[in-house]
């Protein structure tokens, strides 16, 4: 079975024995396997990712049917439509197309926003161009101050905190602590 063209090939002497079938065999369960085929430049291009047959049968990303390869099954494989990153620039975050990323456009759009990180020297709250600061600039300035706060309480460690007293004769205890800016 030639599955990049889904049709029955006589074998030949290099082929494995084990996979060799008798053509009335073959013929009923050959059928060629498809892959998802990106154009090489997602900005520019005018057209849309297409199925077409696999090089590699056997390798990882091909799909038995065609309708598989377009349609996707929902959960791991959304078909073979662009899909989408954020990038960050100057402008801001946007969602831009790829090839692999997240697989719709509006789930991209919901999650690609500006993030504000505390810069540490400057005490305060900095846009960045990446994920993983906070999305709200105003709980970001509210644990970033402005000013030198004391220096023996990390903003890190200030609000405060409640702890259970576990010891080897376990005697019972419980603390509570407010570290606030002016703790020493």
């Amino acid at each position: 079975c030639d599955a990049t063209q889904g049709a029955c090939t006589e074998c030949t002497s290099s082929d494995d024995p084990s996979v060799c079938k008798g053509k009335s065999e073959c013929d009923g369960t050959c059928t060629a396997a498809f892959e998802c085929q990106y154009p090489t430049d997602p900005i520019t291009s005018q057209t849309n990712p297409q199925c077409v047959p696999c090089t590699d049968p056997k390798g990882k990303g091909c799909y038995s049917t065609k309708a598989e390869c377009q349609n996707g099954d929902g959960q791991q494989n959304f078909g073979c439509n662009w899909q989408y990153e954020c990038k960050f620039n100057s402008n801001g975050p946007t969602c831009s197309k790829t090839a692999h990323g997240i697989p719709k456009l509006e789930w991209c759009e919901q999650q690609c926003k500006p993030t504000y990180s505390c810069d540490e020297e400057a005490m305060m709250c900095k846009l960045q161009n990446a994920t993983g600061g906070m999305t709200n600039k105003t709980a970001c300035d509210a644990g970033c101050p402005a000013t030198p706060q004391n220096a023996t309480t990390p903003f890190q460690l200030r609000g405060v905190w409640r702890g259970f007293a576990i010891e080897q004769a376990y005697e019972v205890g419980e603390w509570q602590g407010d570290n606030s800016p002016h703790a020493t």
